[in-house]
């Protein structure tokens, strides 16, 4: 494909996705003069709120095939292609004019000169198109000055809130490029608690994805169906032989008001491999925006060759850690503990991630649920959320609750997140019983 016709296949893409701009290998450098132009100007579109960018949007530039490529193509699966095919073109066109230069030299100055150009250019084509920008210091000093300026002038501007204020201190609103591990006992619901978190976050409108590495999709949806719905009777059917007309008709009420206007997705990823699911985490910051991704748990992934467990264990975490901060992504790693022997006398800490020390030490943040209480017969159990590390959030143990009825935690003193609009008529964390 020509370099021209590669550029205007990958600039109709973004303008179908945007989101995928910010995170492809693609960079200014691989661009004309008119394709940076053009680029601009979506993402001043993109800016205004806009999810996707029509031709008519975009003036002062000859546009070529776009509008008839928008069309054809579907950016889902379309731009992995546009952007190998844009890259390959690209490094032809380098690679070609490197080799009259190196020609001309070879007259010119001799073998070895010509060598040199030909060495120069193949480096460049490498780093180029393995996405490795380099920076100078003065720049990210500049950068580093103007977001505190602009924390200063806009304290909650791009800070993430889930709605629950004690555990978005503990992890200072979820910036970009860290890990939050949440840890817990066998059916201790730990899963249940980072299913909350992304619910909160999407609520609030952020983009969160989920990738189970366990449990089938209908699990986790029917834990979100029994958080939103205010009918306690039809909760207690949920999934069961004894749910009846009425519950249907209460749960679809609530997949139309409330699950479906969530910015949320997620994938049943029973079996994957690590580089797998790195691809997915990648692919969903590309395709989605995505801020969060929670993958649940680290103990699913096997052991390769003849590595132990534990190596397996903190393979998978650092390899799962570096795909998430190379697209900006906060990642929520949901980890078993070793049970001790008496696990409701003794609080967990972090000593105690089952297979692997590395967890502990990769993690910028790690909370451990905790019910000290689990199986006694009342409404509420008391629960705690044990902050064990937080690098530059806020440490301690936030007391909750864990609704036996509804099966998820709850706060008194929690800060509800608002619903979306149509949302469900019921607070999403219901009220503790007394």
């Amino acid at each position: 494909m020509r370099l021209e016709d590669a550029e205007d296949l990958w600039l109709a893409c973004v303008m179908q996705a945007p989101a995928y701009a910010g995170h492809s290998l693609v960079t200014e450098e691989h661009l004309s003069e008119r394709g940076k132009s053009i680029l601009s100007k979506i993402l001043v579109v993109v800016s205004q709120g806009w999810p996707m960018v029509l031709p008519e949007q975009i003036d002062g530039v000859d546009l070529r095939t776009i509008p008839r490529r928008l069309e054809m193509v579907d950016a889902e699966t379309t731009i992995p292609e546009a952007e190998k095919s844009l890259l390959s073109a690209w490094s032809v066109a380098m690679y070609s004019r490197a080799l009259q230069r190196a020609a001309a030299a070879c007259v010119n100055e001799g073998v070895d000169a010509a060598d040199a150009i030909l060495d120069e250019a193949r480096a460049k084509m490498s780093t180029s198109n393995a996405g490795v920008h380099w920076e100078h210091p003065s720049d990210v000093a500049y950068a580093f000055l103007d977001d505190v300026e602009r924390d200063i002038a806009n304290p909650g501007e791009g800070k993430m809130s889930s709605g629950m204020a004690s555990v978005d201190a503990a992890v200072k609103n979820w910036p970009p490029k860290r890990m939050t591990t949440i840890g817990g006992w066998t059916n201790e619901g730990k899963s249940t608690f980072g299913l909350q978190i992304l619910m909160g976050l999407a609520i609030q409108g952020n983009s969160c994805c989920m990738i189970s590495l366990e449990d089938e999709n209908r699990i986790p949806t029917k834990r979100m169906l029994s958080a939103l719905t205010g009918d306690l009777l039809a909760v207690g059917r949920l999934g069961s032989d004894n749910m009846n007309s009425k519950d249907i008709i209460t749960f679809r009420k609530q997949v139309k008001t409330g699950i479906e206007k969530l910015p949320l997705h997620m994938v049943n990823a029973v079996g994957w491999s690590v580089s797998r699911v790195c691809y997915a985490i990648q692919d969903s910051a590309r395709r989605f925006g995505c801020k969060v991704v929670m993958v649940d748990f680290i103990q699913c992934f096997d052991a390769e060759g003849r590595e132990s467990r534990g190596e397996a264990i903190g393979r998978a975490s650092r390899k799962l850690k570096a795909a998430a901060a190379e697209v900006g992504v906060h990642l929520i790693l949901i980890s078993q503990l070793r049970r001790p022997e008496d696990p409701r006398n003794t609080a967990p800490d972090m000593h105690m991630f089952k297979q692997s020390g590395d967890i502990e030490n990769q993690t910028e943040y790690a909370m451990l649920v905790w019910r000290p209480k689990k199986g006694e017969p009342m409404d509420v159990e008391p629960a705690s959320i044990i902050v064990a590390k937080s690098k530059d959030g806020t440490a301690g143990t936030i007391e909750a609750g864990w609704d036996t009825q509804r099966h998820i935690y709850t706060w008194e003193n929690r800060s509800a997140p608002s619903r979306p609009s149509g949302g469900p008529e019921t607070v999403w964390y219901p009220t503790k019983s007394t």
